[in-house]
């Protein structure tokens, strides 16, 4: 009988210890999952205000802001983009990372711009793959003389204006991957009036989509693609903004030949027209002394 009743009594117990592992097993499994949903929720939360921050799109319209200013053709990545255009935008992101007073200038007023800034400028946009070529560039307005010897860039006090402003409409991230669609806002047109003096923002001129890395410290510039409702534009048809200077030199060669060969028609024009004066000349005194 005390064997049954010490039998009973253990499995009675043994029943009892496992309703009470299982118990605690729910329990664990339940706060686990609560722990994820809620570290799920929170980083949600964390990644929605960073999206939604309007101080951080603000952030982000100046970080782009060297590239997108001139319009530059589209690239699936920076060692496939333009490399007049990877060192215009590096140099305009070095003059507008601080204030231009704080650069050091020439004899001349020119502000002086070491190359090596330039390059730390050009990792902080694109990443530390890419390597600048340096070298002078500009258009009819500016432009942008390299020295070789001193490894700096000379550049007028008074630069030129920005073609577009950036104006970031929406942000989508995938992991680390960040998708900015923005709008390309016309230079004076940030704001504007309407006929009862209330300002509204305008429309953008076009909508093209950059894509960011989150990177340690901040984000780098991986891609420019084209828009929800852009067309591809074809690169043997678009314009450069900013020629080089040697294409400038060869337009005002060019503009000079095209002077020298009106100069020589219209001398040629000119010898034609005496050459018929003098015959209708001699034409009439013949025709007198008859």
């Amino acid at each position: 009988m005390e064997s049954k009743r010490s039998s009973i009594v253990k499995t009675t117990m043994n029943r009892r210890k496992r309703k009470t592992l299982g118990t605690i097993g729910i329990v664990v499994f339940a706060m686990a999952v609560i722990g994820l949903i809620t570290v799920a929720i929170t980083s949600i939360n964390m990644t929605g205000r960073i999206l939604d921050n309007t101080k951080e799109k603000q952030k982000l319209e100046h970080f782009i802001l060297p590239v997108i200013m001139f319009d530059p053709l589209t690239f699936d990545s920076p060692q496939n983009a333009d490399p007049l255009m990877l060192l215009q935008s590096s140099v305009w992101s070095t003059l507008l990372s601080k204030n231009r007073d704080q650069f050091a200038k020439d004899d001349y007023g020119m502000i002086v711009l070491p190359a090596t800034d330039v390059d730390v400028q050009a990792a902080k946009l694109f990443g530390p793959d890419v390597k600048l070529q340096h070298k002078s560039f500009g258009d009819y307005e500016i432009s942008y003389i390299y020295d070789e010897e001193q490894k700096a860039y000379s550049i007028p006090v008074a630069t030129q204006m920005a073609v577009y402003t950036p104006k970031i409409l929406k942000i989508s991230h995938k992991a680390d991957l960040y998708t900015l669609e923005v709008g390309y806002i016309p230079p004076g047109n940030l704001w504007q009036t309407d006929a009862e003096g209330n300002t509204y923002e305008p429309e953008p001129d076009k909508i093209m989509l950059v894509e960011l890395k989150k990177v340690k410290g901040g984000y780098n510039i991986v891609a420019l693609k084209d828009g929800p409702d852009t067309h591809a534009i074809d690169p043997s048809q678009a314009q450069q903004v900013t020629p080089q200077v040697s294409s400038i030199i060869e337009d005002e060669l060019s503009s000079e030949d095209d002077s020298s060969e009106a100069s020589s028609a219209a001398s040629a024009e000119s010898s034609e027209s005496s050459s018929a004066a003098s015959s209708s000349s001699e034409g009439s005194s013949a025709s007198s002394s008859k």
